[in-house]
């Protein structure tokens, strides 16, 4: 059934214009190819959205910023500000970028998506 959902939805992102990289993201598309029932960011809410961008943020720019940036003399707590605030500030930003392409594309709501029985998964 989520395979399902989740073309119908795919299919409705590409007939209304969104594009690929917003409808469904690399990270997205590796969780779906391990089998994962993630829905894609335009139908999920707002908290799940900053979330999952916060904590991907965080986590990215911490590798980033600790192995390869930060030898200096600064910190470990500027060094984890800094990752907490990085991460916060994305999540934020993508999870308001996604809630307007949702109200500007008039999307449902992941569970109203119609999904007929003759929709191939």
């Amino acid at each position: 059934m989520f395979n399902k959902r989740l073309k119908v939805a795919l299919d409705l992102l590409n007939e209304k214009g969104v594009k690929k990289y917003i409808s469904s993201p690399l990270l997205y598309r590796c969780l779906w190819k391990l089998g994962l029932k993630v829905i894609p960011p335009p139908f999920c809410t707002f908290g799940s959205n900053f979330l999952v961008n916060a904590i991907f943020m965080s986590v990215f720019w911490g590798i980033w910023m600790i192995f390869i940036v930060w030898d200096s003399g600064v910190s470990l707590i500027a060094k984890i500000i800094s990752i907490i605030f990085v991460g916060i500030f994305i999540g934020y930003y993508k999870a308001s970028l996604t809630r307007k392409i949702q109200r500007d594309h008039h999307l449902p709501r992941w569970e109203d998506l119609q999904v007929s029985s003759e929709t191939s998964s």
